[in-house]
């Protein structure tokens, strides 16, 4: 039985049809990527699913019951909450059956209070903590936060004073705790930076959910998807298996399509003859026969892809050898350091990409070279010769309050037939070249600025987040232009695709240093990768076995602690032998204890949620913590 079915689906705005008999189903365990031009009706898809729209014909039927999770595209906190106590409002039941057995604990300790029945209660609620993922709780919820780079240094920080897309993190990172039936992710990998997108793509690949992923990285719909459902002239196509297989499998649709068609139409042409030839004379009964058949015969229509971009860079203007040079060059606002002792030769020809977190300082480079940041000390010179076009991804060269033939014209000597038809290659045609800039969608603002870019005839492209905001043939189009232009790139992207397909070598800005790589970002990532060791575990000190464990869990907000076991009430006499078992017990449970430590001091590393040995730990701390509950109880009952 289906989770979700879309039966014949038609629903518009105006005159807009967005969806005409809209049909496909998805299963449960089916992860399925939407696809789709901007503008082709995935969000719409998606609030039909929720419940937000209804469709005008047809069904959306969802099975009884099932749980829907979604990031809403202004997610709502309770802003004087700590980032770690929202996240954990994912899963409220937990937070609450976690609750109660506290309160039961501390009814255990109470000498004068009724144990009997404390105890029944107990067990039956920590048997159905224990079904529903209690224990294992504190630990995912804090691998979700830092891998998606809310590390442990904000979990106590209340939730007001997080940045836009830390809202949006702390968004994702509750719905992925939330467990639901069904998972809706709309771009989820928007305000992610490489290392965080690379995470959740392996948590992705790890959940046991079903999901319905819309999104334009190639990457991520090849490695997490097993369909990939396709929004093109108002209807949904389904397609087995990920993004590469739905490329092939669409290209043999597209020519098979074009078969059928060609075949019609000579028949079509063939009976059309015979008609016109005969349809007066003694072959008149003849022709009428084939003009019915004419009639009623559906017509197939000839399947023809969407408009794409055209994008051609042109010849560039040869530069001098050196096109950037940086000596020594530091960067500080205050006391925080963006980077330091840069030393980079930028040479004609080169195509090099900027990678690194959020905030690292990607952005800041490029305006240095751009001459609109000073370095605070060292030299950065541009070469001779050197003639810059900048891709801003906040669209700061573009002014709202113009229309978008306006902006084209404003910069160039171009009248208003040629910047219409330079417009066209770039999808803006009659009355679209008149909407003003302020109210264009992001994709359509991208759009306007590469018209504008390609219009300067650089020789040296400076690129911040290009494809931010493109539908995938887009992108596609983008890159392919990149890959023929002639001159110098360079580009601070989270775009893998992009990355591998244009550069040659990665400038990795992090941490307060940069660093110059050779190779493109999946080469870069495989030399980090044979770089990196996974720390030493320290050796912890043994301690007496107790009812929680000698470790507490791995860190104050790392992980909490599972509920205490009930209290034994002790002996009136004194205390017996030691059951000649209990010796093996301790040394087992100090065994776990310790290792429990070291798992924790690992989990506390931030470096570990780039790692993708992260779910391995996480998971290993879990299966200790329940081995030595149980010993615990074990050890209780021969103690006892």
């Amino acid at each position: 039985m289906s989770l979700l079915t879309f039966n014949n689906v038609y629903r518009s705005f105006g005159a807009q049809v967005v969806l005409d008999g809209a049909s496909f189903a998805i299963h449960r365990g089916n992860r399925v990527g939407l696809i789709g031009r901007n503008g082709v009706g995935k969000s719409t898809l998606l609030r039909l699913i929720t419940g937000k729209e209804r469709p005008e014909r047809g069904q959306v039927i969802l099975q009884p019951r099932i749980r829907i999770g979604e990031v809403e595209q202004d997610p709502v906190f309770d802003e004087d909450l700590t980032v770690y106590q929202s996240v954990l409002e994912g899963r409220p039941d937990l937070v609450r059956m976690e609750r109660e057995l506290r309160g039961l604990e501390q009814l255990l300790g109470d000498p004068a209070a009724d144990h009997g029945a404390a105890l029944e209660a107990y067990g039956s609620l920590q048997h159905e903590f224990d079904r529903l993922g209690g224990y294992e709780f504190h630990g995912k919820a804090s691998a979700v936060l830092g891998g998606l780079g809310l590390m442990p240094d904000t979990h106590d920080r209340p939730v007001r004073v997080l940045s836009g897309g830390q809202k949006t993190r702390l968004a994702l990172a509750r719905l992925l705790l939330s467990d639901p039936d069904l998972l809706l992710l709309d771009e989820p990998t928007n305000h992610l930076d490489l290392e965080a997108t690379e995470w959740l793509q392996g948590f992705l690949q790890r959940t046991q959910a079903t999901l319905l992923v819309v999104s334009h990285d190639r990457y991520l719909l090849d490695a997490v998807c097993n369909r990939i459902v396709e929004i093109e002239n108002c209807r949904a196509e389904s397609y087995e298996g990920n993004y590469a297989a739905f490329h092939l499998q669409k290209a043999e649709r597209v020519e098979r399509a074009e078969e059928v068609y060609e075949r019609q139409q000579q028949q079509v042409q063939k009976l059309e003859s015979y008609i016109r030839r005969y349809k007066e004379g003694n072959r008149a009964r003849q022709a009428k026969s084939r003009e019915n058949a004419l009639a009623r015969m559906e017509i197939v229509d000839r399947r023809r892809n969407p408009k794409t971009i055209r994008l051609h860079m042109g010849h560039a203007e040869r530069s001098g050898r050196d096109v950037v040079r940086a000596s020594d060059v530091c960067k500080r606002f205050g006391e925080l350091s963006l980077f330091r002792d840069l030393n980079l030769v930028v040479e004609r020809g080169e195509r090099i990409g900027v990678v690194g977190p959020n905030g690292a300082g990607k952005t800041t480079l490029i305006k240095m070279i751009l001459g609109r940041e000073e370095p605070s000390s060292g030299t950065l010179t541009v070469g001779t010769n050197v003639h810059i076009g900048y891709f801003s991804q906040d669209f700061q060269s573009l002014e709202g309050n113009r229309t978008v033939v306006e902006e084209i014209m404003s910069d160039t000597d171009l009248d208003i037939p040629a910047a219409r038809s330079m417009l066209a290659r770039f999808l803006f045609t009659d009355e679209e070249v008149f909407k003003t800039v302020g109210d264009l969608s992001g994709g359509e603002r991208n759009r306007v600025a590469l018209c504008k870019l390609l219009l300067q005839r650089p020789n040296f492209l400076l690129l911040d987040e290009p494809t931010n905001h493109l539908d995938i043939a887009t992108r596609e189009g983008l890159v392919a232009a990149l890959g023929e232009f002639d001159g110098t790139i360079l580009v601070a992207s989270h775009d893998r695709y992009l990355l591998d397909r244009v550069t040659g070598r990665t400038l990795e800005v992090s941490d307060g240093s940069a660093r110059l790589y050779p190779g493109s970002y999946s080469e870069y990532r495989r030399a980090r990768a044979a770089a990196e060791t996974p720390p030493t575990p320290q050796p912890a000190r043994p301690a007496a076995p107790g009812r929680n464990g000698a470790s507490g869990g791995p860190a104050k907000r790392t992980a909490r602690p599972a509920p205490a076991k009930p209290i034994k009430a002790a002996a009136p006499e004194a205390a017996p032998k030691k059951a000649p078992s209990l010796p093996r017990l301790e040394k087992q449970i100090q065994e776990l204890e310790n290792r429990m430590k070291s798992l924790s001091t690992r989990m506390n590393d931030p470096e570990l949620y780039k790692s993708p040995d992260m779910m391995d730990v996480v998971d290993e701390y879990d299966r200790v913590r329940q081995r030595l509950d149980s010993l615990y109880e074990e050890w209780t009952a021969l103690a006892g």
